[in-house]
């Protein structure tokens, strides 16, 4: 018989680094296999190291999350760049359904349980290893279903369906969570809320904004004296409490963007802020430094008319889409001007064949945006050369998607 002078070896044998490298390589999916296949495995993909090398690389995903009333749904369907394929049809508004292809999404990733409970037996559903997970929970969306607020490098920021204050800090690819501080005031639920990685401490920061002691207080960005118990709050991940940082702006809260954007340490959204209490208070894109945690205001691009507008990120640099009608789509781009100033500019304006705009966002792997329907999960790819729509169709009826961009950590 032959003798066997080495033992077999397996892929846990090679150097760490050299596995590290294999394993960057690798779709989120199958990294998180991988980590449930070994405690070599496990160790070397739940370090620091390992995530701070993998995000490095990361590009831009979407996340998908079905936002039917009567459930409370836990998956987020996971789009990455690698699935993405960019041969998408031409296809005319009238004959898209007709002709449009489907996309697979494969993984799957999960939310925390508002209040979480155990299908069956007593505990924790967020917790307990025997929790019977399930996509969408049939239970009161008023009392278990987190709010998304927004993402910051692998995190995601939830908010309290009853409190409607951000109360969770998660991370849906490895399955951790952690509950911020109680609150000892009253949230201010018309205002924003969000996550954002301060540059200079490399340290997490969640914002919000409560009702405090009323005061007579200057306005941040208008510089007007005004009443006020708008009081705003950073906490920084890994302390214990809130801190106070003085007052909001004034602000109209009918007039908030549903959703915010945080780029480069800094949240934008958009808003009215009062101007000697006129009904003709201009449009502002607000903004909040999670360094200096000071409050500034961007004017927004030429666009003419009235009409539904929204921020995203392309690339490196923040945008807006402004829509009128149901023909066009105009995309404006952030730029520096000479290096200094940051001024407006339009990269393009666009026919899509979808009805609705909710929210546009970047892959820079493919140098290109996506745009999503309001209603149903239609999506449009987008480049600054054309257009070419692809409709995302799922199993079941009833289901409508809710974007959300990600980079996955």
């Amino acid at each position: 018989m032959r003798s066997h002078k080495y033992a077999r070896l397996s892929l846990v044998d090679l150097p760490e680094n050299l596995l590290s490298e294999i394993l960057i390589q690798l779709p989120i999916q199958s990294i998180v296999m991988c980590k449930c296949t070994s405690k070599t495995l496990h160790h070397l993909i739940t370090s620091t190291n390992f995530s701070r090398l993998h995000f490095a690389r990361a590009d831009t995903c979407v996340l998908l999350r079905n936002c039917l009333p009567s459930t409370v749904s836990r998956t987020l369907y996971l789009l990455e760049a690698s699935e993405i394929d960019t041969n998408y049809c031409h296809c005319p508004r009238e004959k898209l359904n007709q002709s449009a292809n489907t996309m697979r999404l494969d993984t799957k990733l999960k939310l925390p349980l508002a209040n979480g409970k155990l299908h069956s037996g007593n505990g924790n559903a967020n917790i307990h290893e025997a929790c019977d997970w399930k996509s969408a929970v049939k239970q009161n969306p008023t009392l278990y279903k987190f709010k998304i607020v927004n993402s910051c490098n692998g995190f995601i920021c939830l908010e309290d369906p009853l409190l409607m204050l951000p109360t969770v800090v998660c991370n849906p690819v490895t399955n951790e969570y952690l509950n911020l501080p109680d609150a000892k005031g009253f949230v201010f639920s018309s205002w924003p809320s969000g996550i954002g990685l301060c540059p200079n401490s490399d340290k997490y920061k969640v914002f919000r904004v409560i009702i405090g002691k009323k005061l007579h207080v200057e306005c941040p960005i208008t510089g007007k004296w005004w009443n006020t118990n708008m009081e705003a709050e950073i906490h920084t991940l890994g302390t214990k409490s809130w801190k106070s940082i003085g007052y909001a702006p004034y602000i109209r809260p009918s007039y908030i963007s549903p959703t915010n954007v945080s780029l480069n340490g800094t949240m934008y959204w958009i808003s009215k802020v009062y101007d000697d209490s006129t009904s003709n208070d201009p449009y502002n894109i607000i903004s909040f430094d999670f360094s200096d945690e000071c409050f500034r205001s961007l004017p927004q691009p030429p666009v003419t008319g009235r009409g539904r507008t929204c921020l995203g990120v392309i690339g490196n640099s923040l945008c807006l889409s402004s829509r009128f009608g149901v023909d066009s789509i105009d995309i404006w781009v952030l730029k520096k001007n000479c290096g200094i100033e940051k001024s407006w500019s339009k990269l393009i304006s666009i026919s899509p064949p979808v009805y609705g705009l909710s929210h546009f966002v970047s892959c820079s792997k493919c140098e290109a945006f996506f745009i999503f329907g309001i209603v149903g999960a239609e999506i449009v790819y987008c480049d600054s050369k054309g257009v070419k729509g692809k409709s995302l169709k799922f199993r079941g009826g009833g289901f409508t998607a809710v974007p959300l961009v990600y980079t996955p950590s």
